[in-house]
């Protein structure tokens, strides 16, 4: 996971995000993607659905990660300012490494 603050920190005191790219090294990011990508990781703790839980209906496979409303605020910030995504000339949010 990218080591900079900017990409590697506490958003909220529950939240953690970081980013995963090709460009780290194998051994830190894992198999060798074939294109340009990127990843978000997300690190919830205490982990609200074990702690709120359970939410009925969700999918039974599959991790999901409860975010409270202001977690998802920070994570919003957190992509914009650091141009993960933009809004094109009709307002549509995009990747912004494209």
């Amino acid at each position: 996971m990218w080591g900079s603050r900017d990409w590697s920190r506490r958003i909220t005191p529950r939240l953690h995000v970081g980013m995963v790219d090709e460009e780290l090294p194998e051994n830190e990011r894992g198999k060798k993607w074939k294109h340009k990508s990127w990843y978000i990781a997300l690190t919830q703790h205490p982990d609200l659905l074990k702690q709120l839980g359970p939410v009925k209906s969700l999918p039974k496979t599959g991790t999901t990660l409860l975010l409270f409303e202001n977690d998802v605020i920070a994570f919003v910030e957190q992509v914009t300012e650091c141009g993960l995504v933009v809004w094109d000339d009709g307002g549509r949010i995009m990747n912004g490494y494209s």
